[in-house]
């Protein structure tokens, strides 16, 4: 089994009121207000990305 990244959206804590957010991609929302709900990729996305796109061999 090969090792996989974190979930790209993680919603279910934002559902749930929880003030961390994992994942690459920032969700515009915050525990009160739902605000947006645009996607943003974080700097791990484009890490990652870059990660895909050589094959693992710049980390």
């Amino acid at each position: 089994m090969t090792p996989q990244p974190p979930k790209a959206f993680w919603t279910r804590q934002a559902r749930r009121g929880h003030s961390k957010r994992y994942g690459f991609v920032y969700i515009d929302r915050d525990e009160q207000d739902i605000r947006s709900l645009a996607r943003i990729p974080k700097d791990s996305f484009y890490w990652y990305q870059n990660v895909i796109k050589t094959n693992g061999t710049e980390l």
